[in-house]
């Protein structure tokens, strides 16, 4: 089901399958969120819950048994419960269930709350430990923004920017393996040390570049001419992945904010040894939130 906020000259469109804000306006103004198309990609802005990106062979062990989790978790494919709204916020929730426990054995209540400003939305990510026992997870954001922007421009006159030099290993994949895990041999250093990216699709031809460790809390998606564009301001997040997919020259580009990062080639497979893993005590809340303004 979908639900409409606005906050002044903000409009957006919210749906209870994934929690997710699926459209951004101002008033007059073009859509900042990619729409949609499975000629590249059917996504929009999907939410990641309990991990990012895929596990190796899509299995991990908790407690000594093992799992399958879905690549970027199952919550993306779940029907939210909407519990909160107001005119320019609303919260959705999903609680574990017997779908959840099959891969996950963790009780939660993972709210995910969107907040219209005059520029642009927060989105707020709430993590309730219902567990009798401390809880393990990450999760991430996925927007999917329009790029080019306006009529008349092309991808390539953007560039991400970054507020503070990222001195921390960039991971992409490698050509004989596609699936999303982590190796030495893919880590690309001439995205290290800078504060700029000018866009090329070629620069994803082996897909995503993750970002393992963030100095940033701002990163921006901006026309390197003219100056307009989205800035993504993190809270809690301590990692990033940039896509755009394959060979495609899709009209979008994903800033994804990452609590965890890809299993790496050389994983145990133990669900608590995961890079960046966050454990949560039994009964505690733990938040987590990025803004999007439009500039």
């Amino acid at each position: 089901m979908n639900y409409y906020i606005q906050y002044k000259d903000m409009k957006a469109v919210c749906t209870t399958m994934g929690a997710e804000l699926i459209s951004l306006t101002r008033k007059n103004g073009r859509e900042v969120i990619w729409q949609g198309d499975k000629t590249y990609w059917g996504g929009v802005n999907p939410n990641l819950f309990p991990i990012v990106c895929s596990l190796k062979n899509s299995k991990t062990v908790i407690d000594g048994v093992e799992y399958t989790i879905p690549k970027h978790g199952f919550a993306r494919r779940m029907e939210f419960e909407m519990v909160e709204k107001s005119d320019n916020s609303i919260t959705f929730l999903l609680t574990d269930n017997e779908t959840t426990k099959a891969c996950y054995p963790y009780s939660f209540g993972f709210y995910i709350t969107h907040t219209l400003t005059e520029d642009g939305f927060i989105t707020t990510y709430r993590v309730e430990n219902r567990s009798d026992k401390t809880m393990l997870f990450g999760l991430g954001g996925h927007t999917a923004y329009n790029c080019p922007m306006v009529d008349g421009d092309e991808f390539t006159d953007y560039e991400i920017r970054f507020n503070k030099a990222e001195t921390h290993p960039v991971y992409q994949c490698v050509a004989d393996d596609l699936g999303g895990l982590l190796y030495e041999r893919g880590i690309r250093t001439e995205y290290q040390n800078v504060t700029r990216i000018p866009l090329e699709y070629s620069i994803f031809d082996l897909d995503a570049l993750m970002f393992s460790k963030l100095n940033s809390n701002v990163i921006s998606l901006v026309h390197k001419e003219k100056g307009y564009g989205v800035e993504v301001t993190v809270n809690g997040f301590n990692s990033l992945g940039l896509w755009t997919p394959i060979g495609l020259s899709a009209p979008f580009i994903c800033i994804e904010p990452w609590t965890i990062i890809p299993d790496k080639e050389d994983t145990t497979g133990i669900f608590a040894e995961k890079p960046n893993i966050t454990a949560l005590p039994q009964g505690e809340t733990k938040e987590y939130s990025y803004q999007i303004r439009l500039i």
